[in-house]
């Protein structure tokens, strides 16, 4: 292991050190498959995935996955134009938003009401903060891959986009008392966001910097702000009914 990669074939795992081709999980796996189902998996499976690239993968097992590309490569200029490039995107997040707040209300009254909550009212609500991650990512330099203005409304995310929101699919029985209090459960978890915030906003500030002299987003600094966007997209699913689960205060 290192902190550079040090050739082909090697890959870089969620502490920001890179490794070699041969202790790559999937690289053990093919291992052990025979040589037909390699060389059958090989070409469509394994090339897909070197195209796609690594991604840093929480560890905690929630509802919700946020998966971000370990490409941490950014290009000086970006840092000044980035956030302007994504304008378009923030225009729809504001209208999304608004209409994700009024599903939400109408997710309420259903799920106390049926103990469901509408398989395209729910799908609506990953949507839109799938949509949030990969604007805000981009915006905030995490990818140089301009967002595609995709609004496809599935719990899985198959995009390929270097930002990957998922969701378990729509459970058929809801949790009506947990429903009812979701506003008040949140309010822990949205004031330590708050404290956890300035860390995150002084921490982009010395990135922003860094990737200015470098062209690079230092890793530590990355891993830090992926895993407090995953506490909030956690926080967010949860208060906008798309899990009845506890978010679990954790940066990871």
């Amino acid at each position: 292991m290192s902190e550079m990669s040090q050739g082909p074939g090697y890959w870089q795992a969620s502490d920001g050190l890179w490794y070699p081709p041969e202790s790559h999980p999937d690289h053990q796996a093919q291992q052990a498959q025979p040589p037909a189902a390699v060389s059958a998996a090989g070409a469509a499976g394994l090339g897909n995935q070197l195209a796609a690239g690594a991604f840093n993968r929480g560890t905690v097992d929630y509802p919700i996955r946020l998966d971000v590309s370990t490409d941490n490569k950014v290009a000086r200029w970006r840092v000044f134009v980035q956030w302007i490039l994504a304008i378009p995107h923030f225009i729809i997040m504001y209208f999304l938003g608004i209409a994700s707040y009024a599903v939400a209300i109408i997710n309420w009254f259903a799920i106390l009401f049926t103990g469901k909550a509408p398989e395209g009212l729910y799908n609506f609500q990953v949507m839109v903060l799938r949509y949030g991650v990969r604007t805000y990512g981009y915006a905030g330099l995490l990818t140089e891959e301009f967002p595609a203005f995709d609004f496809e409304s599935t719990p899985a995310d198959t995009s390929g986009y270097p930002l990957q929101l998922s969701a378990d699919p729509n459970p058929s029985d809801r949790n009506r008392v947990t429903v009812f209090f979701r506003l008040f459960m949140v309010i822990p978890h949205l004031f330590a966001l708050t404290i956890v915030s300035i860390a995150a906003a002084f921490v982009y500030l010395i990135a922003w910097f860094a990737i200015l002299f470098t062209g690079r987003f230092p890793v530590g600094m990355r891993n830090f702000t992926i895993s407090f966007s995953r506490w909030y997209v956690r926080v967010m699913g949860y208060y906008v009914l798309i899990t009845d689960e506890y978010p679990p205060f954790s940066l990871d």
